[in-house]
């Protein structure tokens, strides 16, 4: 089985990790990390709020704060693993925008990015 982390804040992935269990059904372990909605503009130090290390075939970055993202980025590149933001795209070179995703889901079971690429995202098509 393969494992998808998901970042969130305040719900922002719900969506997603819905239409990933829709499409996936019970072909993948989601774990999901929910971040206080609620912080300050500027993060010196996002360690209280990311883990050390991520065990995840696949990262969706759903945070809505920048430096948690850029630090969640960071990590994925050191330990290896594609990292993904539906929106963001030139925060870090490790990002895989959705129109990539397909092409770095070949790495990956079929199954894995088809049900990332084609679950809903915010109520759309994906």
């Amino acid at each position: 089985m393969q494992t998808i982390a998901v970042f969130q804040q305040n719900g922002s992935a719900e969506t997603k990790i819905k239409g990933i269990r829709e499409f996936g059904g019970n072909r993948f372990d989601i774990k999901v990390f929910d971040v206080e909605p609620d912080l300050p503009p500027v993060l010196d130090d996002t360690s209280p709020y990311l883990p050390e290390r991520i065990d995840a075939d696949l990262v969706l970055d759903y945070l809505k704060h920048y430096d948690l993202s850029e630090d969640l980025s960071r990590l994925c590149e050191k330990q290896g693993f594609p990292w993904f933001h539906p929106a963001k795209t030139s925060v870090r070179p490790c990002i895989l925008p959705s129109y990539l995703l397909c092409i770095a889901g070949k790495r990956f079971s079929g199954r894995l990015w088809q049900a990332v690429r084609y679950a809903p995202d915010h109520g759309g098509t994906g």
